[in-house]
């Protein structure tokens, strides 16, 4: 349905539909009209159109062709109306070869215009190896390359793996890749992993990759990893919210996931926020509790750890600093803080205070205590469910990896080992669970409020890991 206008979007119910619009060849009519320079990732839009995304859609298939690559970018605007697009098989890759840009990976592969409302679950995975010889290769969750154009109130819970040799520049992020532009509250909470033997460049970041632009309101709770080898590398980036570029990031954290940069480059960096300044960022009141691997960036966020409950509480966002029990202060500050000496930082000034009334909420029983984006599913359509709450107690000194699931959704949570935690979840009440562990054991067994979790067969479960493993609860 619809004519394609703003008034009268066109209407996307069906994954078949999805595929036609990836497909099609008449490029004016569905894909919009304009122009992109590729010297600069600028781009004019002659001719906009605009979709809206009716229902949940879940793709079979094992292949997918983004939309706005090869021929033309997309020039439009896509609404997902809080709906999510799961892909329940492995997509495997070597990305779509568009002219400029170089080889594009995501549900979009050039944005010129915006995309709004979507959430994306690479369910099976999405396995990017490409082996051109100096191939440019862009992977993102939502989209590849965005050009003069927006990304807001979007999300990434499933796996992206980017591999690539013989002299690459590639670019992975869990939202979109190459931005020339805007990225606003969105977040990932999926793993990332991306190698390179020979390459020229890797760029890593848990949102995005390379950035040009503005992320801000955006959180990143996956890990994320980088592996080079080889010689000649000239530089090898790894972010938690950002690999690197020229970026304004605002109001953003990463926690819970190990970011990680392993490899040796002419230029290297990771960091829990910013993986490396490459001229005229700015960082303003970020934070990040993640355990860092590589050599640090010059420019990151506040690091807190071993302060991670102080992020659990809205007035330290909101008053400039964090004040622990012990009515300490514990300033924001634009140098990473070190765990060792973390209250040694000078204060900055706070331009731009965190929005808790129209943007940011914060609940023990959502997102695990940290900060979630209102109006946003964590996980799911919050209009059809509830929250609930599930505690895993690991008495061993072994890092578990707890990751909960449901067709709509991917949370994943890092547990290190001697601790209980409370993982907050998105079900329905009246949907049934399956449980499974991977490396563990089940031996026991929580109820959580509003039901028991119970698998297909009936069985109810309390868990308990006596070993490193993975826990999936899956509608």
């Amino acid at each position: 349905g619809g004519t394609g206008t703003e008034e009268d979007p066109y209407q996307i119910a069906t994954p078949m539909q999805l595929r036609l619009l990836s497909e099609t060849t008449d490029y004016a009519t569905y894909w919009g009209s304009g122009t992109v320079d590729g010297s600069d990732m600028s781009a004019t839009i002659e001719k906009a159109v605009y979709y809206e995304l009716t229902a949940d859609l879940e793709m079979t298939s094992t292949d997918w062709m983004p939309i706005g690559s090869g021929n033309q970018a997309f020039f439009g605007y896509f609404d997902g109306q809080g709906h999510t697009i799961t892909f329940v098989n492995e997509i495997k890759t070597e990305g779509i070869w568009t002219e400029g840009p170089g080889y594009l990976v995501g549900i979009f592969g050039v944005v010129a215009g915006g995309i709004n409302n979507l959430g994306v679950n690479w369910q099976g995975g999405l396995t990017v190896e490409n082996n051109v010889v100096n191939a440019v290769v862009y992977v993102g969750g939502i989209a590849g390359a965005v050009v003069d154009g927006t990304i807001s109130n979007c999300y990434n819970t499933g796996t992206i793996i980017a591999n690539g040799e013989n002299g690459q520049l590639l670019f992975v992020g869990g939202i979109a890749v190459n931005v020339q532009g805007t990225i606003s509250n969105c977040y990932n909470t999926g793993s990332i992993t991306s190698s390179g033997e020979n390459v020229q460049l890797l760029f890593v970041g848990g949102i995005a990759g390379n950035v040009q632009g503005t992320i801000t309101n955006c959180y990143n709770t996956g890990s994320i990893s980088g592996i080079v080898s080889g010689e000649n590398v000239q530089g090898f980036i790894v972010g938690g919210i950002a690999g690197g570029g020229v970026v304004t990031i605002i109001n953003c954290f990463s926690v819970e996931g190990q970011i990680e940069a392993i490899g040796t480059a002419q230029q290297m960096g990771v960091g829990g926020i910013l993986g490396i300044d490459m001229g005229g960022s700015a960082i303003t009141n970020c934070y990040y509790d993640n355990e860092l691997v590589g050599t640090a960036s010059t420019l990151d966020g506040t690091r807190v750890t071993g302060l991670a409950d102080l992020m659990k509480v809205e007035s330290n966002f909101t008053n400039g600093s964090f004040v622990d029990s012990a009515s300490t202060s514990h300033p924001w500050s634009t140098e990473p803080i070190q765990a060792t000496d973390p209250i040694t930082q000078e204060s900055m000034d706070i331009p731009t205070q965190w929005d808790f009334e129209n943007i940011w909420g914060i609940d023990s029983s959502i997102n695990n205590g940290y900060p979630y984006l209102l109006n946003m599913s964590q996980g799911g359509s919050a209009e059809e469910e509830s929250t609930n709450q599930l505690t895993i107690t690991n008495d061993t000194d072994k890092a578990v990896l707890v990751v909960i699931s449901s067709d709509a959704s991917t949370a994943m949570f890092k547990v290190q080992g001697g601790t209980t935690k409370t993982y907050i979840m998105q079900i329905a009440l009246d949907a049934t669970y399956k449980v499974s562990v991977i490396g563990g054991t089940i031996t026991s067994v929580p109820t959580i409020s509003g039901g028991d979790i119970i698998d297909q067969q009936g069985n109810t479960f309390n868990v308990t890991f006596t070993e490193s493993g993975n826990l999936g609860i899956v509608i």
